[in-house]
């Protein structure tokens, strides 16, 4: 995984991201899982392409201009 973009982590990031149409990466690990638009997220979960991520097992990562 790339460590020189943006990490989400705060409930401020995803409705940031969600609102503005900004693509994130989704990683289990190190290993890329996903890349799409977030639909929904609460604090626990995070629907990306139709696809629900666990926030405490992936990682979301932006990726503007992807």
């Amino acid at each position: 995984m790339r460590h020189d973009i943006e990490r989400l982590t705060q409930l401020s990031q995803f409705q940031h991201h969600m609102e503005q149409a900004i693509p994130v990466q989704v990683y289990d690990r190190d290993r890329h899982i996903d890349i799409g638009y977030i639909t929904h997220y609460n604090e626990h979960f995070v629907e990306v392409g139709g696809a629900l991520f666990n926030r405490s097992c992936h990682q979301f990562i932006s990726r503007p201009g992807y």
